[in-house]
């Protein structure tokens, strides 16, 4: 221990130089340049609407128990979207710098960088961006609280046309089926009057005499089987439709009145010091690591001899005596 204190006394410039070159000047560099303000929003979702519960669905669960999780996944989604990112800063002054290629791509990369959303709770989402000016970041935080929202509800609404259209087109095709089943039987049945026998023989106690021939029976039989089973199928569509628009009706409460911003963006006073802080952490061990690493290599490629240990290692002898150093006399 001793030792490595006198190499880091001995080796000290090698020390201060880097904490002056990667530490101090960068420091100060993003003390000028660097700050950023940061704006927050938070969105709120209520917690005790569960859409899945209308068709029994084994997501419910996890939908009560976080029920936001899922719009913060689609929020870090969005950001890597182009499209969205450009539609939000086309509703700010970040606007004028989308006029050239490069401009544009430095803006989107602008807003990548500096944009954040976390889950905070079990029902809301906070959103924060650091701009370069407090108007700066309460407009943007602004615009991406009100373009994520619009996005969602927008999302929400075309998903459940999506979803009512295939299920009405569905019910009607199994409609189509039916009334083909239907017509079959009905021109079977004026084709074959003698088969009347076989409906009445369904619904009475007594059985009339049947005078029908067992070919034209099993055939009867087969059409009106096709027609009740295509009307089970129609039933079941039916009962399908009516439990989407149940669920749509469901999603669209939730997402239209449950999602919802609680807590707008706020002006900030003064920049933020978090990111200052994280900076100057990782530039402050940049420069103990670079200069502990020169000081290291400094040490190994010296040979200079200071000590006995040092002559005993190099010559691989031990050392017999020793001369004080010579110190001049003065002389008055």
């Amino acid at each position: 221990m001793r030792q490595a204190i006198e190499i880091l006394r001995r080796r000290k410039r090698l020390l201060i130089i880097p904490l002056v070159v990667v530490f101090l000047l960068p420091a100060l560099y993003s003390l000028a340049f660097m700050r950023s303000y940061e704006a927050n929003t938070l969105i709120w979702i209520d917690s005790d609407v569960s859409v899945a519960e209308v068709l029994q669905a084994q997501g419910a669960a996890a939908l009560s128990d976080r029920p936001i999780q899922s719009e913060a996944d689609t929020l870090q989604q969005l950001l890597e979207s182009r499209a969205f990112i450009v539609k939000v800063i086309e509703q700010t002054s970040l606007q004028v710098k989308m006029n050239t290629p490069k401009g544009r791509e430095n803006t989107i990369a602008f807003i990548r960088k500096n944009v954040r959303s976390e889950v905070v709770g079990p029902n809301s989402l906070k959103i924060t961006f650091y701009g370069r000016s407090p108007g700066e970041a309460v407009a943007v935080v602004g615009v991406l609280n009100d373009a994520f929202l619009a996005w969602v509800q927008d999302t929400v609404k075309e998903q459940n046309e999506k979803s009512v259209s295939f299920f009405s087109q569905q019910s009607d095709t199994y409609r189509a089926e039916l009334d083909k089943a239907r017509t079959a039987l009905q021109k079977y049945q004026e084709q074959h009057p003698e088969t009347e026998q076989l409906e009445i023989a369904d619904k009475v106690l007594s059985a009339p005499k049947i005078t029908a021939s067992p070919a034209v029976q099993s055939e009867y039989k087969r059409r009106k089987s096709q027609a009740e089973y295509a009307q089970e199928v129609y039933d079941s569509s039916l009962s399908d439709l009516g439990k989407v628009r149940v669920l749509s009706a469901a999603r669209e409460e939730r997402y239209m009145n449950g999602l919802r911003t609680i807590d707008g963006p706020v002006e900030p006073t003064t920049f933020s010091k978090k990111r200052l802080l994280l900076f100057d952490f990782l530039a402050l061990m940049a420069a103990v690591i670079i200069g502990v690493m020169a000081v290291v290599i400094a040490e190994i490629t010296d040979v200079t001899l200071r000590s006995e240990r040092d002559v005993e290692e190099v010559l691989e002898l031990p050392v017999v005596t020793e001369l004080p150093q010579r110190q001049s006399v003065k002389q008055s």
